[in-house]
């Protein structure tokens, strides 16, 4: 049979005693080799057959008369395979003539042709010799053998046998099973692969660069070398039993108690990707990129059984890898056919034509592409392979429309060629949902879904390899510490703000100053976990405030203006979009869409108006509603459909539009998400860029300094954000409350115009003057702040003192006799998860300054809203003009 010996070494008996019993039984010794390409006689067998006594006899019978002991001894030592070949081609009796010559000893076999020169037996006899010679040159294999040489053709590869071969694109990957006399490389083992490719330049100098990188050796496959074969390349490399992760995605998942070693696991994959981007070898920096980082080039070993405590994820295939001198710059890469699944928008080419042009490509491709291969394991492990193969078809779904990618490859990306598609977050949210059942996994997963979506964002803005190592290390200390953590996270669950349970049968309870409450029906109340009650309890609260004609924190159901203690049947609500505290925790994925009211109606008007149905209003208009109208409609020139509710925007008119945006670190997770800071500054500004009186304003804050970016082309403030990655923990209440300062010294003067006063002569012959200039009159100030409110202040966390500084800017407007809606603040919370401890602190932190400032207009008597609370997943017109617009 092809690689086994026809006979065993210790079946040498008898010894043939005539030389053609000798051929037939040599014969037998051949072994094939490298799946029968060649044969080949091992080593062992040959030192098993030619003992001295052989040779002895073998002399007698090539009439060698002078084979006495020396002569013997002689080919035994070092001219035994000369010997024997010299006895294959019938020449066994001119042996004495070869061992008078050290350069034709076994020890320098195989002879080269120029070995000619100093062949004592002629060309013709060397010929013979040299063509027979490669059936005893099976080439031991060892380090120093196996670097960059090239083997002619006739080499014998020591090959035993090729136990599996897998054949892609451009390469072919073969277990091989080495002869054990012929391994130099691994005492541990003869199995090995080996990759063979027409090409294979990059791969095999990335891994001599690679191989002397100590650090990252644990996720590397170990490469032993490589030669040049029959006009072919081949790299040695340690075989992995375990398989690639995409094979592993076929599996049932580890359990949960398992996944903090998974994810430890399978982070160190990245080490390389990290070390490639730059390192130092030799004294000289080098950096490549690898292109082609998905689930099929990362393997693990040992073989899965279920316990991953021992397992190593390691990263393979630099195929496409080039090292080029010097720091990272963009690198002129070809780009020919990597897996468009995995790859990253700025590459995405949909003309077959092209994919193959020259194009800059940036390290941080690589970024992306390990962020997705993040968010599929995700996926798998807490949805096991159904929700991978869901994830994947739920990717083709929102693509399928896209036949410009569809059809090129683009099929499952993650992307839409411009940004990461909605099915991936929604595919996030599924998951974390998932992790429920098991609270002690709920802080990795939350952490997995975080960095993944950081790394799935525009390139300017995605994290460095520093900063997504710094987050890997961080993540899974703190899931070491996940009782006490978790014990905390609970605890501030059972703190966080919510109203309390009315009592039945209890009048006149007093719960503050001049207030009072007593038990009705007909208002759904809560329980305390923010769920729904029970059908059919429900109940009413009755609040009596003293000398205001308006509950700031309730919506009025009932009012009687016409006396002086008015009573207002209400529904205690957090801020003023009509939303009670949990309902607005869970609105932060969901999109929890809220009424818009009137303000030109009466107290009863709005009675009736609330007890509608509000979650089916037909201005109700989401972050992703209005950019797919955009992106369907903005081009339209000649008649443009009109968006739902667009006739409210004519209240942004002749308003000054201020845009501040929070960049502290906690900002990070909801970024550059499907309805992250940056799309819902690109839905917000492109609706009131035309209503703005002069240039918008965006103020961006950090820890570092404060940004302003003046215009009204989106793409100025776009760019700004995009180049703002969140980071380290701004003062957003110190650098706000400086901001309206500032806006009004610059605005004081026509404040204190006759504008607000008594409309006299003055103000008429004014308002004449003015004429085609009037427009340039600012009329108000809207604010829009982005913000998860967890800021730290000089006291700790807490709304470090905004409600004062607004306060003190109506009381300034009030003195000129300016309403106070003149300034109107729009507060819209982002949220990565309502129900982590850091969200609902936050959202105190707003609902602080909300109740503050109601409380002064309620001691005024004033009706109206000036600031308001929105959810980044709520409804747009809530954001851009408030709840009682």
């Amino acid at each position: 049979m092809p690689g086994q010996f026809r006979h065993s070494p210790s079946m040498v008996t008898p010894i043939p005693t005539t030389l053609a019993a000798f051929k037939e039984y040599f014969d037998g010794l051949i072994v094939d080799c490298d799946k029968g390409r060649c044969s080949s006689v091992p080593v062992q067998a040959l030192q098993g057959c030619m003992t001295l006594e052989v040779i002895k006899k073998l002399l007698e019978q090539h009439d060698v008369t002078d084979s006495d002991a020396r002569l013997c001894s002689a080919i035994s030592c070092n001219y035994r395979v000369v010997f024997v070949i010299m006895i294959l081609i019938e020449k066994g009796s001119d042996i004495s003539s070869i061992i008078r010559l050290a350069e034709l000893g076994d020890d320098k076999l195989p002879f080269r042709l120029n070995t000619s020169e100093c062949w004592p037996l002629g060309d013709q006899c060397f010929l013979e010799f040299y063509n027979k010679q490669w059936l005893f040159c099976g080439i031991r294999w060892e380090e120093k053998t196996l670097d960059n040489r090239k083997f002619e053709d006739s080499s014998v590869l020591p090959i035993r046998a090729i136990v599996e071969e897998k054949h892609y694109t451009n390469s072919t990957m073969r277990c091989i099973d080495l002869w054990p006399e012929y391994n130099g490389l691994n005492s541990e083992t003869n199995i090995f692969a080996l990759k063979t490719s027409d090409d294979m330049t990059n791969e095999i100098k990335c891994y001599q660069i690679l191989m002397g990188q100590a650090a990252i050796l644990d996720n590397l496959v170990t490469a032993y070398g490589s030669y040049s074969h029959m006009k072919r390349e081949y790299l040695v490399l340690d075989y992995i039993d375990g398989g690639t992760l995409e094979e592993l995605f076929v599996e049932a998942p580890p359990q949960p108690t398992q996944w903090l070693q998974f994810w430890k696991s399978l982070a160190g994959a990245f080490n390389p990707l990290k070390r490639i981007h730059s390192l130092e070898h030799n004294g000289q920096l080098l950096h490549a990129t690898h292109q082609d980082v998905k689930p099929a080039n990362i393997m693990f070993s040992p073989k899965y059984n279920g316990d991953f405590s021992k397992t190593l994820f390691k990263l393979i295939d630099f195929a496409s890898t080039e090292f080029e001198k010097g720091v990272y710059v963009e690198n002129k890469k070809v780009r020919t056919g990597e897996t468009q699944m995995f790859s990253a928008p700025e590459i995405c080419r949909t003309d077959p034509v092209l994919q193959t042009d020259p194009m800059s490509v940036g390290w941080k491709i690589d970024t992306w592409s390990f962020g997705a291969v993040l968010s599929e394991t995700l996926v798998w492990c807490t949805r096991g392979p159904e929700g991978l193969t869901r994830y994947r078809q739920n990717r083709a779904s929102e693509l399928s429309h896209r036949t410009e990618l569809y059809t090129n490859g683009y099929g499952t990306c993650f992307h839409n060629g411009r940004r990461v598609l909605d099915s991936v977050i929604k595919m996030h949210v599924e998951a974390l949902a998932a992790s429920d059942d098991h609270l002690d996994t709920k802080v990795l997963v939350k952490g997995i879904i975080a960095l993944s979506e950081k790394m799935l964002t525009e390139q300017a803005i995605r994290p460095t390899d520093k900063d997504v190592y710094d987050q890997f290390s961080e993540l899974f200390r703190r899931y070491g510490h996940q009782n006490q953590f978790f014990q905390q996270a609970l605890d501030a669950h059972e703190l966080r703000p919510r109203r309390p349970r009315p009592q039945r049968h209890v009048e006149h309870t007093t719960i503050s100053e001049g207030a009072s409450i007593s038990t009705l029906a007909g208002v759904e109340s809560r329980f305390e976990d923010g769920h729904s009650s029970a059908k059919g309890k429900k109940r009413d609260i009755v609040v009596e405030p003293q000398n205001s004609s308006r509950s700031p924190q309730r919506i009025p159901l009932q009012i009687d203006p016409g006396t002086k203690e008015n009573k207002i049947e209400s529904l205690p609500i957090s801020g003023q979009n009509g939303r009670v505290v949990d309902d607005m925790l869970s609105a932060s994925r969901v999109g929890v869409q809220t009424p818009l009211r009137d303000t030109s109606a009466t107290p009863s008007a709005l009675s009736a108006q609330l007890s509608s149905d509000v979650r089916t209003s037909a201005n109700t208009n989401s972050i992703q509603a209005v950019l797919k109208w955009v992106d369907e409609h903005k081009k339209d020139k000649d008649a443009t459909p009109q968006l739902p509710g667009h006739e409210q925007l004519q209240q942004l008119k002749g308003r000054e539009k201020m845009f501040v945006i929070d960049t502290s670190d906690s900002m990070g997770r909801c970024w550059c998400t499907s309805d992250g800071v940056v799309r819902v500054f690109d839905a917000l500004g492109y609706l009131v860029k035309d209503y703005a009186l002069g240039k918008m304003k965006m103020f961006i804050l950090d820890s570092k300094q404060s940004v302003l970016e003046v215009g009204k082309d989106r793409r100025i403030f776009r760019e700004a954000l995009l180049k703002r990655l969140p980071e380290g923990q701004g003062n957003l209440p110190r650098d706000f409350k400086q901001i309206l300062e500032n806006w009004w010294d610059q605005n004081e003067s026509w404040v204190k115009s006759d504008k607000f006063l008594k409309p006299d002569w003055r103000y008429k012959i004014k308002k004449m003057l003015a004429g085609a200039n009037q427009e340039s009159i600012v009329r108000g100030l809207d604010a829009y702040i982005l913000t998860d409110g967890n800021w730290q202040t000089s006291d700790g966390p807490s709304a470090g003192g905004i409600d004062k500084a607004i306060k003190r800017l109506f009381k300034k407007l009030d003195s000129y006799g300016a309403p106070p809606s003149t300034v109107r603040i729009h507060f819209i919370h982002f949220s990565h998860d309502p129900r982590d401890p850091e969200v609902i602190k936050g959202l105190a932190n707003l609902q602080a300054i909300n109740t503050a400032v109601d409380s002064v207009l309620a001691e005024e008597q004033v009706a109206c809203v000036t600031v308001d609370i929105e959810p980044h997943t709520g409804n747009v017109w809530n954001m851009l003009i408030g709840p009682s617009s």
